[in-house]
């Protein structure tokens, strides 16, 4: 019975580990979580951040530092995070470095929040956000953002000069903010998010909002002194891609095949309660995945992909976060339309029979963690994909699968801390 563990850092120190016990009987794919905790006493309060890592250390830019936002506030600069944090995952050891030198142009967008982002190898890639200037203008930036994570650990090291490491394009396509950035075969794919301009309003007719229902996608070219950028498709739609503060993550849809999944997200073009259908998408287009619901993460949270090739059977494992549905205490699901912060610990699995199902796991978070959290998986651990953990080649009873960093954490027994007027105890 192989057994995995995984720890998470919240944005106040406090780690969650959790155990995964993976039962190789005849379903390989098998498995539970249960949960412990210890404090990081260095650790920044962040969540909706930007992360690469390079070697054993996680370069985490932007996000915020003050909870959730207030119904008629929020985003301002000063809970904005202007500095790199860097999480030496050996030791535990967690320093920061001061970013005012950098130009505004970038400064902004890579200390703004509900950026995009995602690695291929060494190279970081960032895009959009929202945020405040210094002279009080709110707005989603037209940015993107390169990031050779080699050449700035030398930087950081060498105390070198940050745009020695940094390439940047600006185009109004990446004018985006709550959208997903994925890399897949080549091509970087974004999907959804919002174009917001002017202050945070919690009433949607004071202000200007726009989703952006488009997949892009496009390749980058990355010359010694240039980088210049080859936008090759859009796929429009606004049922699939009208989302923003979502999930997507590479998913394995046959032997060898990997696709992206767009997982729920939030909102109706007509109702304020999150999409729950999901749908598949790669360069050859996008295709809906029929007869199917997720009920229980409709935010972005931290999540892992789990695959078995001898079960033909691959799933999403989701920790906590925002949803309409959730467990309550008496173990089964309750509904509340104000899309609540959850403890719920749910996966949505593709079975060999080719259909989904989605389930959830007695044991929960240990609170309300997990909302815009992030997921690291341990280096020791083998991976069918990036992001996928390749669950055949585990062979030893206890594994550290990995690390769940930063979010947004509800300390209070109210699961909707908006709505009533309590964002401010939310960290």
């Amino acid at each position: 019975m192989p057994h995995f563990n995984l720890s998470y850092l919240q944005m106040l120190g406090l780690t969650v580990f959790l155990w995964i016990n993976s039962m190789a009987i005849q379903a390989q794919s098998t498995f539970e979580f249960t949960v412990d905790t210890i404090r990081l006493p260095d650790w920044p309060a962040l969540h909706s951040f930007s992360f690469g890592v390079y070697q054993d250390k996680v370069y985490i830019f932007g996000g915020r530092m003050d909870g959730i936002h207030e119904k008629e506030s929020g985003f301002q600069k000063s809970g904005a995070n202007e500095k790199l944090y860097v999480w030496n995952t050996l030791s535990n050891h967690i320093s920061n470095y001061d970013l005012s030198t950098l130009p505004d142009s970038i400064l902004l967008p890579l200390s703004a929040t509900g950026t995009s982002f995602v690695q291929n190898e060494n190279q970081l890639v960032i895009i959009g956000g929202y945020g405040q200037s210094e002279s009080g203008i709110y707005d989603t930036y037209p940015s993107l953002i390169h990031i050779d994570l080699e050449i700035l650990d030398q930087v950081v090291n060498n105390q070198g000069v940050y745009t020695d490491a940094i390439k940047q394009i600006s185009n109004s396509k990446f004018r985006t903010a709550g959208a997903q950035l994925q890399y897949l075969d080549g091509k970087y794919y974004l999907v959804g998010g919002n174009l917001f301009e002017g202050e945070y309003k919690s009433n949607s007719g004071q202000v200007k909002q726009q989703y952006s229902e488009t997949a892009t996608i496009f390749s980058l070219i990355n010359g010694a002194n240039s980088l210049r950028v080859n936008f090759e498709f859009e796929y429009r739609d606004e049922f699939n891609f009208h989302r923003r503060d979502y999930n997507m993550v590479p998913f394995v849809v046959a032997p060898g095949l990997v696709k992206l999944m767009i997982f729920s997200g939030v909102f109706l073009i007509n109702e304020n309660r999150p999409f729950m259908n999901i749908a598949l998408l790669d360069k050859n287009g996008y295709e809906d995945v029929l007869n199917f619901n997720q009920r229980f993460a409709h935010y972005h949270c931290s999540k892992v992909g789990v695959y078995s090739l001898s079960a033909s059977e691959m799933s999403e494992i989701f920790f906590g976060g925002m949803a309409e549905y959730f467990i309550d205490s008496t173990g089964i699901s309750a509904r509340d339309p104000l899309v609540p912060f959850v403890s719920t610990i749910s996966k949505v699995s593709k079975l060999n029979d080719g259909s989904y199902k989605e389930s959830f796991y007695a044991n929960q978070m240990p609170g309300f963690f997990g909302t815009n959290s992030e997921f690291l998986i341990h280096r020791d651990i083998p991976l069918y994909a990036p992001g996928i953990v390749d669950l055949d080649k585990i062979k030893n009873d206890t594994v550290f699968l990995g690390t769940i960093f930063g979010g947004i954490y509800n300390p209070t027994t109210d699961p909707n801390p908006w709505q009533n007027n309590k964002a401010r105890l939310t960290k």
